[in-house]
């Protein structure tokens, strides 16, 4: 297994409530430390203030990034070749 079969994912989210809360940031690096994917995900949430006091990361910030939908397929395809997550 090489260092592309292995993945660490970074996530910032409007909360910790799940099924409730979503995510408004991805990172994802390699087992070599190499970025993969990063990118802010604009969420459905209207403002998440507890979050933002310790994430740092506004509504304003992700307002022009994809939804969760739209990065999907490029997730899926990243995580498909992975064997350790």
């Amino acid at each position: 297994m090489g260092p592309s079969q292995i993945l660490t994912i970074d996530l910032e989210t409007t909360g910790v409530n799940f099924g409730v809360d979503e995510i408004i940031q991805i990172a994802i690096f390699n087992g070599s430390g190499s970025r993969v994917f990063s990118s802010y995900i604009n969420p459905k949430a209207k403002s998440w203030p507890a979050a933002e006091k310790i994430n740092h990361i506004s509504k304003e910030m992700v307002k022009d990034s994809p939804t969760i939908k739209e990065v999907r397929k490029d997730l899926r395809r990243i995580f498909n070749h992975a064997k350790v997550l």
